[in-house]
């Protein structure tokens, strides 16, 4: 049985001027947190029984706001974990700002891309989890503490994500749709992956060791979409949860993902949605755009009629074996219920 041991969490704001943290109204959530860890007998980590983390950051460029995120992981209420950072080919002074820093450094001259600089620094880790974090992000005081607690007590669980406080995920909206929740199950994310990108990269836990005896990859042909195109493969295999506890603070900038046209992000999406399905023998004729649009139906103002045609075409794919044996086809409809409550008329 699946343990979580966080039912409720709190809402402290972010203040730049106080590195690393979290802060303002309805702090005594925190309290909540840690008062339903001890007394339930969810912390089973102690500072003899800590497993060994990596926080991996890649960066190119980010001298502005490197500071700032590796501030809040040095302020940490976790002990055994280190930072890596791998330097993808930097033109600006971020290898300088870096070397301020008790990191280790991973550096290249010639920037290759996220893909890339990702791999190649798993490559270089082998401590029991990897956390990811993006350059220009925030991590919370508990991150890592509450990540890797819930990984210690589900040892089935092979990657994990949590929530932001200011990233693209319609939290509340998808409460709505499946009821008020601290956990989204394997199941659901199965299905809901298919359409829409629901975990946050910067925001999952991984198990160093079965990444790689299971040799999954980031694949530079998608780079820009890269931790989607990867987070389906894996989901389709693996159990993954999602932790609704905003741990990190996403914040953009120029040059991120987050400030790239939709129109490109769309084609890119379109791109790895057209490798996935006729990698799995299902017909993807021409440009389907809508489904690229049906997984950010409010950022792509997607119409109800494209969302119809999403729908019909998820309901195709449990004809399929391969997604036969990995979908429910119960939750297609929530599913699309809650993407019909942030669609346009």
């Amino acid at each position: 049985m699946l343990k979580l041991n966080c039912v409720y969490f709190f809402t402290r704001s972010y203040n730049p001027c106080e590195k690393g943290i979290f802060y303002k109204k309805n702090s005594l959530y925190i309290y909540a947190v840690y008062l339903l860890f001890y007394w339930r007998g969810g912390d089973v980590l102690t500072e003899k029984t800590q497993p060994s983390v990596t926080v991996l950051i890649p960066i190119y460029n980010g001298e502005e706001h490197i500071g700032d995120c590796l501030d809040s992981l040095l302020n940490q209420s976790y002990d055994n974990y280190q930072i890596v950072v791998v330097n993808d080919g930097s033109t600006d002074k971020t290898l300088e700002k870096l070397q301020q820093y008790p990191v280790k450094i991973l550096s290249y001259e010639e920037n290759k891309g996220i893909s890339y600089a990702l791999n190649y620094g798993i490559d270089h880790i082998d401590t029991d989890y990897i956390i990811r974090m993006d350059a220009d992000d925030l991590a919370h005081y508990d991150r890592i503490r509450i990540q890797v607690n819930f990984m210690e007590n589900n040892p089935r669980v092979f990657m994990s994500g949590c929530t932001s406080y200011s990233g693209p995920v319609h939290g509340n909206k998808w409460e709505v749709a499946f009821g008020e929740r601290r956990l989204t199950t394997f199941n659901e994310l199965r299905t809901f992956y298919l359409f829409h990108p629901y975990l946050l990269h910067p925001g999952v836990i991984f198990r160093t060791k079965s990444w790689k005896e299971k040799g999954y990859r980031y694949d530079s042909r998608f780079d820009g979409v890269e931790d989607f195109e990867l987070h389906r493969r894996i989901i389709m295999e693996e159990e993954v949860y999602l932790l609704h506890l905003h741990l990190i603070h996403v914040r953009s900038r120029e040059g991120s993902a987050s400030s790239v046209p939709q129109s490109v992000t769309l084609e890119r999406l379109n791109r790895a949605n057209r490798h996935f399905y006729q990698s799995h023998g299902v017909p993807y004729e021409g440009d389907m755009l809508y489904l690229g649009k049906t997984m950010f139906p409010a950022t792509y103002s997607t119409s109800r009629a494209e969302l119809k045609k999403a729908e019909n075409f998820a309901c195709q794919l449990l004809e399929v074996d391969y997604f036969k044996q990995r979908l429910k086809r119960d939750i297609i409809k929530p599913l699309f219920a809650y993407l019909y409550q942030i669609a346009r008329e």
